[in-house]
């Protein structure tokens, strides 16, 4: 997958109306962000997966580190037909990346998707 440009969008959503209009090839929502409550964060992700994918635009998911017990709840809410790849902020272990691998790959399977159809960007 090749990305020239990511527009993020604000956690909560701000911005996705200009990040779908604008020359960006992807849209990257985070659910990494104290400030807003998980739930919400998750919610407005896929809420604008599916926005940005209307659009024509890859789906990106900024999920939370494999540390905080919240990866496996990330992954289980963002993945989809929407969700082209996912970002895995401060991974610092090669086991940091082989955790979201693992889970990855059970949830593609649970959604129907072949494994390794979701992009991992370390």
């Amino acid at each position: 997958m090749r990305l020239r440009s990511i527009a993020r969008v604000s956690p909560g959503g701000e911005g996705l109306e200009d990040a779908v209009l604008s020359t960006a090839d992807a849209v990257a929502f985070t659910l990494a962000d104290t400030a807003v409550s998980v739930q919400d964060l998750r919610r407005a992700a896929v809420e604008g997966l599916a926005r940005a994918a209307e659009a024509g635009k890859i789906g990106i998911a900024i999920l939370n580190h494999p540390r905080t017990q919240l990866l496996r709840d990330d992954v289980d809410a963002v993945t989809g037909a929407n969700l082209k790849a996912v970002i895995l902020p401060h991974a610092v272990d090669p086991q940091d990346v082989r955790d979201l691998a693992v889970l990855l790959r059970d949830f593609e399977l649970a959604q129907g998707l072949e494994p390794g159809e979701i992009a991992v960007f370390p």
